[in-house]
């Protein structure tokens, strides 16, 4: 029986693709060390099948696939050490990426093991690259890429919000939440100690002396600290009024909006609709979204109007033998 055109140009594809299923641990070791080559091979294999069914549905010739598939192992590479810790925490064997456990992350976890989660420059530097090739789109990498940056948001909103609440404390500990918060408890009164008793102490003991200077230099600092007090005062009344809300109030709000969109990322089949409700959501508030969450968010609305599945459909060829019998398959 004849094969129509179509079936001989998805044969050839499936050749081509095959073909470059078997060069792959090779030309990956090129690009990574040898150990890491079994956990970055299913992260271009889900690339690769991704070209692959873009070529069979545009109809393009093997010459096409290999054009696109030409640096897929350079750029899998890249996304892992990205999304790697940067501090040498290692990731599960077939993990790319996890959704982050917030909770443990910013009580139990310190400052620099969150700044050192992932390369989040190189994880946006890759979105952008991402967003550039859509024949690498698929549901699994969409995800990815969004959970990615979201928590990126996520993190940062945090070490602001906690570094402009507990100032030196924050710093010195590590970023330890509880270690701060227990400092301040002493730090606070300490402080308060320095800056009015201990000045109106040294005063007092040089008026017995000199006390014209002892009027003049506690009037100085005490006319300045007061003034600076009232300053900040009428700074907070003044943003509470025009804000109907303090300004620290406002930072947490912006916070728990970006966690409430970051959580609905957890499930493995997601809402698009609150999805997007609770992005805009945020941004009503004062989040500034990254172009590449919003650039994600569209590409899965066009393909998803309201329900996606993170890890895409369960069968994307039925004719190709991707894995080998001793290969894992996914690549998130």
């Amino acid at each position: 029986m004849t094969e129509n055109p179509d079936q001989t140009a998805n044969k050839a594809l499936d050749t081509a693709f095959n073909e470059w299923r078997k060069r792959l641990p090779k030309r990956l070791e090129l690009h990574c060390e040898k150990e890491k080559v079994r956990s970055i091979q299913p992260v271009c294999m889900s690339f690769g099948r991704t070209i692959l069914a873009w070529c069979k549905a545009n109809n393009e010739k093997p010459e096409d696939f290999y054009s696109k598939i030409g640096s897929i192992e350079e750029f899998s590479t890249t996304l892992y050490q990205a999304l790697s810790h940067q501090d040498g925490e290692k990731q599960s064997r077939w993990s790319l990426w996890h959704h982050a456990n917030i909770d443990n992350l910013v009580e139990l976890k310190t400052k620099k093991y969150r700044d050192g989660y992932a390369d989040w420059q190189s994880v946006k530097q890759s979105a952008d690259e991402y967003l550039k090739r859509p024949w690498l789109h698929n549901e699994n990498m969409d995800w990815v890429y969004l959970d990615a940056l979201i928590c990126s948001a996520v993190l940062g909103g945090y070490e602001f919000i906690q570094s402009h609440r507990l100032g030196f404390a924050y710093a010195i500990f590590d970023g330890n939440f509880w270690k701060a918060k227990l400092f301040r408890i002493v730090w606070v009164p300490f402080v308060f100690f320095l800056g009015w008793i201990l000045p109106g102490l040294i005063c007092w003991g040089l008026y017995n002396w000199v006390p014209k200077i002892a009027l003049v230099l506690a009037t100085l600092y005490y006319g300045y600290s007061i003034y600076l007090v009232f300053r900040q005062i009428v700074f907070h009344v003044g943003y509470r009024i025009r804000n109907r809300k303090s300004l620290q109030g406002e930072l947490n709000e912006r916070f728990m909006a970006i966690v409430a969109a970051y959580n609905r990322l957890n499930d493995e089949t997601i809402h698009v609709p609150s999805l997007r409700r609770e992005i805009e959501d945020a941004q009503k508030k004062g989040v500034v979204w990254s172009s590449q969450v919003l650039c994600l968010l569209d590409n899965i609305e066009e393909k998803n109007k309201i329900t996606w599945s993170r890890s895409g459909p369960p069968v994307l060829f039925s004719n190709v033998d991707i894995f080998e019998d001793d290969e894992v398959e996914g690549a998130a």
